[in-house]
């Protein structure tokens, strides 16, 4: 979704400011991140079956580390530690800006995971948040509002990404 796309910039953007190098090769890294979703079942089992290709790349070179962000572990980080009880790190909807820092204090120090409690979401990012574009050159994705305040009985917006807010008109 361009929601999450953006969220992943947002990511890029905090790793290199971090001083973190990116690669898309997996094999170069010594850290995988996932952003994941789970708004329907087929994302959710997507997002299943990437972590269980990471967790096969993390067992074949000690030292490897996985860290999965987004909407999964902000709706149910225990359900999801519980099924990949392998992952090193979770990051919510409001971590994101910082995982950068977090993945440097994981590689500094590596652990047994603590599952998190989640709050309702708060963060959006603005134009002075670090960001790295991943989209071709000529387009890009521009958040101005996350969440929604509906309730609607058949959505989980509401409960993955919190209320309705809006960035500010400059």
């Amino acid at each position: 979704c361009a929601k999450n796309l953006v969220d992943t910039e947002v990511m890029c953007g905090s790793l290199a400011s971090a001083g973190l190098a990116l690669t898309n090769v997996a094999d170069a890294a010594d850290v995988l991140l996932i952003n994941t979703c789970c708004f329907i079942e087929d994302s959710r089992a997507e997002s299943a079956n990437e972590i269980e290709n990471a967790l096969h790349w993390k067992s074949m070179s000690p030292g490897r580390q996985l860290v999965v962000a987004g909407c999964w572990p902000q709706r149910d980080a225990a359900a999801l530690i519980a099924s990949f009880p392998d992952i090193d790190l979770l990051i919510g909807i409001d971590q994101i800006a910082t995982v950068g820092d977090r993945i440097k204090a994981l590689l500094a120090e590596p652990g047994e995971v603590a599952v998190p409690e989640f709050v309702e979401p708060a963060y959006l990012y603005d134009e002075s948040t670090p960001r790295l574009q991943v989209t071709p050159s000529v387009y890009g994705y521009v958040k101005i509002a996350d969440g929604c305040d509906n309730r609607c009985h058949y959505c989980a917006i509401p409960m993955i990404r919190g209320p309705q807010r809006s960035r500010l008109l400059q």
